[in-house]
């Protein structure tokens, strides 16, 4: 017979999926930030040149 789950185990596993997804859209932010910044630099520097 399976021992029940402590009250708080179903807490923790909706903040558990609560802090990877934030992560998950921190990290597209920032990944997105990065491409924009060195596309516009590189268009940029063509423009320029």
């Amino acid at each position: 017979m399976r021992r029940p789950f402590p009250r708080w185990a179903g807490t923790l596993a909706a903040k558990a999926a609560a802090f990877i997804t934030v992560m998950c859209c921190a990290l597209a932010a920032l990944l997105g930030v990065l491409v924009h910044v060195s596309v516009t630099d590189r268009t940029v520097g063509q423009a320029r040149g």
